[in-house]
């Protein structure tokens, strides 16, 4: 996940949640340095990301509007060539 902070900013807090109302928070990191966050794996669906950032001496900004990703891990079926023998 990337985003475009706002001022001067020391870390990011970022969620994932599994709906858009963010009740189901499953990822939540608030120690985020940089401009970009990779989440450890996640099952197949469809999530929900927010930020918000801290500045050096500031309190936490707003949350970002909700932004959101798909994962899809599914293995494709296996095809045969015209001459029958299978490719994966």
């Amino acid at each position: 996940l990337k985003w475009v902070p706002i001022g001067d900013v020391d870390h990011a807090h970022v969620q994932i949640s599994a709906d858009l109302a963010f009740t189901a928070v499953i990822r939540d990191d608030d120690s985020v340095v940089g401009r970009e966050w990779t989440p450890s794996t996640l099952s197949n669906g469809t999530y929900y990301w927010q930020v918000r950032s801290y500045g050096t001496g500031g309190p936490w900004t707003d949350w970002s509007d909700p932004g959101s990703f798909r994962v899809v891990t599914t293995v494709p079926a296996r095809q045969k060539l015209d001459d029958s023998r299978e490719l994966f």
